[in-house]
């Protein structure tokens, strides 16, 4: 599958692949503002295997799924966002097909859709989980540019770290960003990350190098954070900003 420039740029719904209706529901309520609201945590369970959907004030993240791949090849295929991306991804529908059945799921890595009002903005992995020391690696995609500097990304990597310091019980996670996007290096210091270290890596034609950031964080760093967050917006409260504490822990 091809990509076409000029094609008009639209949100795929959510797939219809994860029964939402049957699966048990995991709901936790909290209070924002003084009025009880409530949000789920879906656990869908596939063999050993536990995919979990995480509600957030504005998106909703949830197992990426076959359905979500005609996105994905149009972001892959898209210069402006892939100038962001530090690997090679495959440029067509069979290709990204091929690379789903061989990927997804697998023990050390786990794939999320992002999703604003049925709407797929992007996509959320971690990746080299190492289910012994805790630890796993963190990438982050925007993929429809028009949902760009609008906090959305901020929110979901805020969703995921809640995911991964209870549910999935890891402990440090860690990620590399090229120095020059600025924006996701905001994005990861408002969620706590902190700065280790850079790398170089020569650029595609060899005539340059691009300085690569090493950053990462712990659950007592997400917590600062989340703190950090409630002093800077008054009108919401702790519990309103952080993510989900689900009930159930997702085995390896």
């Amino acid at each position: 599958m091809g990509y076409d420039p000029d094609e008009a740029i639209t949100c795929a719904p959510m797939p219809n692949s994860v029964d939402i209706a049957n699966a048990p529901d995991i709901t936790t309520a909290f209070t924002a503002g003084g009025a009880t609201r409530r949000r789920s945590n879906i656990a869908v369970s596939s063999g050993k295997r536990v995919a979990r959907m995480s509600a957030g004030n504005r998106i909703l993240l949830r197992p990426f799924t076959r359905e979500d791949l005609p996105s994905m090849v149009r972001w892959n295929n898209d210069p402006e966002v892939e100038y962001y991306v530090d690997c090679d991804l495959p440029k067509s529908l069979p290709e990204c097909m091929d690379w789903f059945r061989a990927n997804v799921p697998s023990r050390d890595y786990r794939l999320f859709a992002i999703e604003h009002e049925g709407c797929l903005l992007g996509d959320l992995e971690l990746d080299h989980i190492s289910w012994r020391n805790g630890e796993a690696e963190l990438r982050i995609r925007i993929g429809e540019k028009e949902y760009w500097n609008r906090g959305f990304g901020t929110e979901a990597v805020r969703l995921l770290l809640g995911l991964a310091f209870t549910s999935m019980g890891l402990r440090r996670i860690h990620l590399k960003v090229y120095r020059f996007n600025r924006r996701a290096i905001r994005c990861y210091e408002k969620n706590g990350f902190r700065r280790e270290g850079f790398l170089q890596r020569r650029t595609d034609f060899g005539s340059g190098w691009k300085d690569i950031l090493l950053m990462s964080i712990d659950a007592a760093g997400q917590g600062r954070a989340e703190v950090a967050s409630a002093a800077e917006n008054p009108a919401s409260t702790l519990k309103r900003n952080s993510p989900l504490v689900c009930r159930k822990k997702i085995l390896p």
